[in-house]
């Protein structure tokens, strides 16, 4: 079965960079590629250092607050601008407000791309 599985990730590697290479230029799929690492390794440590519930509900002791800033490149109507205003209303609300989501729309700071730069640059904190 570990053989089976390791033989399926084997081919699942190979495949996603084959059709990469195919894809636009070399700069731009750099950039998506170390975004899209960028963001496995954010997942990754976000899940290794989950705080209990209820640690997670109670303000900053000290009474520090922290903003996110989560940059897109489509309209405030798209599906996924109207999702990240949940994400925003139940992280704000889960914190009790030591953690402010502040969502820059419609590629005010530049296309997908550029934002992914940013989010590797730590300008940002996620982009869409």
């Amino acid at each position: 079965m570990k053989k089976l599985v390791a033989l399926f990730t084997a081919v699942s590697m190979v495949s996603a960079l084959a059709l990469t290479g195919c894809g636009s230029s070399g700069s731009t799929t750099a950039t998506t590629a170390a975004a899209t690492q960028a963001a496995a390794e954010t997942t990754a440590a976000a899940a290794e250092t989950e705080a209990p519930a209820t640690e997670a509900a109670a303000p900053a002791a000290s009474g520090e607050t922290y903003t996110m800033k989560i940059a897109h490149a489509v309209a405030e109507t798209h599906p996924s601008h109207l999702t990240l205003l949940k994400f925003k209303e139940n992280v704000e609300s889960g914190t009790n407000g030591a953690v402010t989501v502040e969502l820059i729309p419609n590629g005010a700071l530049g296309g997908d791309a550029q934002t992914a730069e940013m989010v590797t640059l730590d300008s940002l904190e996620g982009t869409v």
